[in-house]
């Protein structure tokens, strides 16, 4: 690949130079009812800073749209790890409400009123 860039980039420059070099002649564009008149070497200039103009803007497009999805895989990420805090919270909640209330239940209830074991089995 980058041996095919650099030839692409020396494939450029040659075009350029001979385009900016034997463009003499005049040339006129109608644009929007205006004659613009230029040079050849001017028109390759044009079409040069038009070509920059629009890899660059292809260039920026790219950056946001990169920015975006990184943006949106962190939003996801992090509510992925809320749910997972949030499911852990309520465990931790329901394991501590199990726990808690059989002590309630334990202390609500004294000790002597309870059956003892050897009371339960008749004799």
């Amino acid at each position: 690949m980058l041996i095919i860039g650099l030839l692409l980039l020396v494939a450029v420059a040659l075009v350029a130079s001979a385009a900016i070099a034997g463009g003499g002649g005049a040339t006129d564009f109608d644009v929007v009812n205006n004659t613009i008149q230029s040079t050849g070497a001017g028109t390759f200039l044009i079409g040069a800073a038009t070509g920059a103009a629009l890899v660059i803007g292809l260039w920026l497009v790219w950056l946001g749209t990169r920015h975006t999805y990184a943006r949106r895989r962190e939003f996801s990420r992090l509510r992925r790890a809320e749910r997972t805090q949030r499911t852990d919270a309520v465990r931790d909640r329901y394991r501590a409400w199990t726990r808690g209330g059989a002590k309630k239940r334990e202390e609500q209830e004294p000790e002597s009123s309870r059956p003892k074991d050897e009371e339960l089995v008749s004799p």
